[in-house]
């Protein structure tokens, strides 16, 4: 009587390990407060996507940017504010700063300069150097 292997079903992750699946695809940093498997999953999925090459051949470096912005309409019309800018703090910690733009008109105008202003922003930074975390 030939004895059958036993073979494990396969198991969801948990949500830590989702959340760590996550970063390590969007380039996020660790979270301390995971799981040792969440750990794992992170530091697996951080080595396999940035070894220079996959089996599927060389792998392209992508830019790896981050967008800081925030939003808020309120009635009526105020003045438009030019080279205004805010203090923030960088993901890495450092200080930087943030331009502000302020808008009046009714919310499809709003929305029609806003779509405007984000397409003029990646048209920008469309032929940038890779930046590679």
């Amino acid at each position: 009587m030939a004895i059958q292997p036993r073979t494990r079903e396969p198991r969801g992750l948990t949500c830590d390990q989702k959340k760590a699946s996550e970063a390590a695809f969007r380039g996020l940093p660790c979270d301390s407060t995971w799981s040792a498997a969440a750990h794992a999953v992170y530091d697996g999925l951080m080595t396999a996507l940035h070894s220079k090459t996959s089996s599927h051949g060389p792998v392209t470096p992508k830019a790896c940017y981050t967008l800081g912005y925030g939003m808020r309409l309120d009635r009526g019309p105020a003045h438009e504010l030019v080279n205004r800018t805010a203090s923030i703090t960088m993901p890495d910690g450092s200080e930087g700063s943030m331009a502000l733009h302020i808008t009046s008109g009714t919310p499809e105008e709003i929305k029609a300069k806003l779509i405007e202003s984000v397409e003029a922003l990646f048209e920008i930074y469309a032929d940038a150097e890779p930046q590679v975390p």
